[in-house]
């Protein structure tokens, strides 16, 4: 045969994976043909579907020896070279290549390519951007360029490169999967949802795309689009271990906690070490109140990646849900490195805890309403270190803050800040202060109402007891819908005779006043509260206020009125467990619900308790 004719047989063979015979057909050939360019690129190519790097290269090397003016030559070699990792020698051809053809695209992608493997993202960059200068249809060198943006921190460079790959190939599904991470990446969840929704339109079992997809409706609180997305995942690839975990979050998010600990278990029994899983389980142990193995479970994801801050944070919160706040707030400090809970950061220095010598502090709130105005009563024990305390707050906050001991100033987050020397979030100064059980600051009251009453309550005939209700705390919170409970659900308490009740609730769960019984008295306070001053006016008026877990709770509590609190099952770490009292608020009386998700109990107690108040004339809580 000629070498034409070998060349065909050759390239017959390497299409059926018969590489030893296409190897020892093209070796007898060169030993006939020594100088064939050709031959030896068929062989080069076999020794490399063969896995045979080595000899390969020899014959690339040998190709060039053949023909030192090909560019292609050089990037044959070049190629070879990047393959075994040899990055300086793959660079040395590539440029090779371009000396002799200065717009050689494929050379210029190539040298991206050992530049984005060896982090050299600029360089990679600048590489990509001349290839496809060079050939703008290039569908490769712009997703490459995509990915570099995106490891060189230039997400909205990269968006831009995706968005004009789209325009060439609207069928690339790499490319919308693509989009959708770096959106998912900046918690733009909607946009994130919508590009990974066009991957899934190309490719349905696209697996990774499932996964993310599920956990972007998992931030989108929509647990069971999430669920069906997920399931499909794991159903393709039954080892998907991220896959798992985010399906465990969804029924978590559900309160179908026995599935969630089924999936995490799966989770770990795939990936032993796999540490989300155990912090998740976690997670899901400690909402069925099993607190032991919530605690082994946080501390086991802690010694797999101690660096990772939110598993301290939950096992912070276990710790202070135990009565251990000396370690707890130690740890609580950890959400500081936590980008959904960082307090506020400032160029000024923060408070060490020592003399402030005249100096001025700003503490600033953090969280919910509820976290400020329990933690404000740490103001008194600022200025006892010789300051000028100033607070930067909410401004619904403002007025009532105004009350406070110890303070000097309060500002809006709205509003220019004011000069000050040091400064600390509020909820780090349990912590600084070194709180126990024994030293919670309780001088209740510490908040006041304003002396002259904005209004005053009307109440029924023969009314003994004035209460006022609240039944829902702010929706953002991931647990609402477990803390908060329905207004119908307070319907046996308010036949109650001689009682007068008033609503307190604001925000959207006051729409329920919409369609509640006429027949029912229950005076609407909403248009006359327009910040917690208001509230706090309101509460001066009533002889008890009967909440869930809201903001209302730690404002009668602070205002030292008697409040009843109900508590969902595992309810939030501040009211501890088991007791019907709490250090923080020593006029409060806790309700907790003794089954997971059920308030039955808890308002057949609260209905005795208030019938017992009403009838017995006494205003004991």
């Amino acid at each position: 045969m000629n070498a034409l004719q070998v060349a065909t047989e050759a390239q017959n063979l390497l299409s059926q994976e018969k590489y030893d015979q296409a190897i020892a057909l093209l070796n007898h050939a060169i030993q006939v043909t020594p100088d064939n360019e050709q031959l030896y690129k068929l062989l080069a190519t076999a020794y490399l579907q063969h896995g045979q790097l080595t000899a390969a290269i020899a014959c690339y090397q040998k190709t060039v020896e053949l023909n030192p003016q090909s560019p292609e030559t050089h990037k044959n070699l070049g190629n070879a070279w990047l393959k075994q990792g040899n990055f300086s020698a793959a660079i040395a051809c590539y440029q090779k290549a371009l000396e002799i053809a200065p717009e050689y695209a494929t050379a210029y992608y190539n040298l991206g390519l050992v530049y984005q493997r060896q982090k050299q993202l600029e360089a990679a960059i600048a590489h990509y951007r001349r290839a496809i200068e060079l050939d703008p249809a290039d569908t490769a060198a712009y997703n490459n360029l995509g990915l570099a943006l995106q490891s060189n921190d230039q997400p909205e460079t990269a968006i831009a490169c995706y968005q004009k790959l789209l325009e060439i190939d609207a069928s690339s599904v790499t490319t919308y999967y693509n989009l959708g991470l770096i959106f998912q990446e900046q918690e733009n969840w909607e946009v994130a949802r919508f590009y990974y929704e066009q991957a899934l339109n190309l490719d349905a079992d696209d697996v990774d795309t499932l996964n993310n997809l599920g956990f972007v409706l998992n931030e989108l609180r929509q647990p069971s689009a999430a669920i069906l997305r997920l399931q499909g995942a794991v159903t393709l690839n039954p080892s998907y271990v991220d896959a798992y975990v985010n399906l465990g979050i969804a029924y978590e998010k559900q309160d179908h906690l026995a599935e969630a600990i089924a999936c995490y278990q799966q989770a770990l029994a795939l990936n032993p070490d796999h540490s989300s899983a155990f912090n998740n389980l976690g997670i899901a142990q400690e909402q069925q109140g099993n607190f032991d193995q919530a605690l082994a479970c946080y501390e086991r994801a802690i010694q797999l990646e101690p660096q990772r801050a939110i598993y301290h944070w939950n096992r912070s919160l276990l710790l202070l849900r135990s009565g251990d706040l000396d370690i707890g707030f130690s740890e609580f400090e950890a959400r500081c490195q936590m980008k959904a809970l960082a307090p506020h950061s400032f160029p000024q220095p923060l408070w060490d805890g020592t003399n402030l010598q005249g100096r001025s502090i700003l503490l600033h709130s953090e969280g919910g309403f509820g976290d400020t105005l329990q933690f404000v009563r740490y103001t008194p024990l600022v200025a006892e270190r010789g300051g000028s305390v100033k607070i930067v707050a909410p401004q619904p906050l403002l007025r009532l803050l105004n009350t406070l001991a110890g303070v000097d100033q309060v500002i809006s987050w709205e509003a220019d800040l004011p000069d000050f020397d040091v400064h600390i979030p509020l909820m780090s100064l349990p912590h600084l202060f070194r709180t126990s059980l024994e030293t919670i600051p309780a001088s209740i009251p510490y908040l006041s109402p304003p002396e002259v009453l904005p209004f005053t309550l009307e109440s029924l005939p023969n009314t003994f007891l004035k209460v006022g209700l609240t039944w829902g705390g702010n929706p953002e919170y991931g647990r609402d819908r477990s803390r908060s409970c329905l207004l119908e659900q307070f319907l046996p308490l308010l036949e109650i005779p001689e009682v007068t009740f008033y609503s307190l609730q604001k925000g959207p769960k006051a729409a329920e006043l919409t369609n509640f019984p006429g027949e029912i008295a229950l005076q609407n306070l909403s248009d006359r509260i327009h910040d917690f001053s208001d509230t706090a006016a309101a509460i001066a008026q009533l002889d008890l206020v009967i909440t869930t877990d809201t903001s209302v709770a730690h404002l009668a509590g602070a205002l030292g009125y008697p409040v009843w609190v109900l508590l969902n099952f595992v309810p939030d770490w501040r009211w501890f467990t088991d007791s019907d009292r709490t250090p923080w608020y020593p006029t409060m009386r806790l309700f907790r619900q003794t089954k997971l998700g059920d308030w039955s109990d808890v308002f057949e107690r609260v209905n005795q308790a208030l019938q017992n108040l009403a009838s017995q004339g006494s205003l004991i809580v």
